[in-house]
């Protein structure tokens, strides 16, 4: 007896033959499936957070979210860089939102799922259009990477040809050498991930300290580097006009400066 994979034309997984005291593929996943499952390899609830979001209905509901310097024909929307449809998972819903009202394009929500061993499970739009961006802010980075290894590489199987990741915190670009021997330099081999991985990226404020530009760290045809340091500025100005700037380390001290610039604050 042999049993199918519960997704609608999927090939043959496992053989029953040494399970006789089962009289279907069913009674099978149902006696030897953890709890929580509704067959061998797949969660029995529903999966949520798919499908395409148009628009419409997306500006409806978030325009008057949009800071005022924000409009659909900046950001995304006036680059050459601009895609067809904005990816991204379940807990970046509202700033998918947001930038995709600014750039003028519809989102698409990754179905993410775990496993009971630890493993993911990501399911993407079944088409994709050929530009596509990917949002996936790496703070606590570990298994976001594992998300964006998955996520890229079936997106280019399902129709793209034009990666752009959207990471507002690009993680591990502080260790940029050896400080001591054996040690590994993690910018050098997740920005080369990344790389590997897709053709452009965007980025707010990488660290970088001993390297001038961030395509030295991630080597992709495209980078766009913004800093969040002039925002920071206009909420200070106006909270505390006459404040102090202080950085909490050296490495800091270029943010700072852009900061108190702006607005002739001390720093």
């Amino acid at each position: 007896m042999v049993f199918r994979d519960g997704m609608q034309g999927a090939k043959p997984k496992a053989r029953l033959d040494a399970l006789p005291g089962f009289a279907t593929p069913q009674a099978a996943r149902k006696t030897m499936s953890p709890a929580g499952w509704g067959e061998i390899g797949r969660f029995a609830h529903q999966i949520p957070c798919m499908g395409y979001q148009p628009m419409q209905g997306m500006l409806a509901a978030n325009s008057s979210r949009l800071p005022p310097n924000v409009t659909p024909n900046n950001l995304l929307a006036s680059s050459t860089m601009r895609p067809a449809l904005l990816l991204h998972f379940e807990d970046e819903t509202d700033q998918a939102a947001r930038i995709a009202v600014a750039a003028g394009i519809p989102t698409a929500c990754i179905s993410r799922h775990r496993f009971p061993d630890g493993e993911l499970k990501l399911r993407l739009p079944e088409a994709l259009p050929p530009r596509i961006a990917l949002l996936r802010s790496l703070a606590q980075p570990n298994e976001k990477l594992v998300e964006l290894l998955l996520a890229a590489r079936t997106a280019r199987t399902l129709g793209a040809t034009q990666l752009t990741l959207i990471a507002p915190y690009l993680a591990y670009m502080r260790q940029d050498m050896a400080f001591v021997p054996g040690e590994a330099v993690s910018q050098r081999i997740v920005g080369s991930f990344l790389a590997d991985l897709f053709d452009a990226v965007i980025t707010v404020d990488p660290h970088l300290h001993r390297i001038q530009t961030l395509d030295e760290a991630v080597p992709v045809p495209r980078v766009v580097v913004l800093s969040g340091a002039p925002l920071l500025a206009d909420l200070i100005a106006q909270q505390r006009p006459q404040a102090l700037l202080i950085g909490p380390a050296e490495e800091s001290a270029q943010w700072v400066a852009q900061a108190a610039a702006r607005h002739g604050l001390a720093h």
